[in-house]
């Protein structure tokens, strides 16, 4: 991610997400899109457009410009 900040995502059956941050951990469920996939628990949302994720908490973007690595 931008400012080499790293998070985890573990997709759940199609349904769910769950974040894996250094601090913390949560599920975010699937959640309706007008483009790419977004997952939500009502405060927190992942959205994911373009093999490139954002994550925010509320209205502040916490993690942008993420992109897959690795195994």
């Amino acid at each position: 991610c931008e400012g080499g900040k790293r998070l985890f995502v573990r997709y759940l059956d199609n349904s769910a997400a769950w974040v894996i941050l250094p601090d913390r951990e949560f599920r975010l469920n699937k959640a309706t899109s007008g483009t790419g996939t977004r997952y939500s628990n009502g405060n927190a949302t992942l959205d994911i457009s373009d093999n490139v994720a954002t994550l925010s908490d509320g209205a502040t973007v916490t993690h942008a410009g993420c992109k897959a690595s690795g195994g």
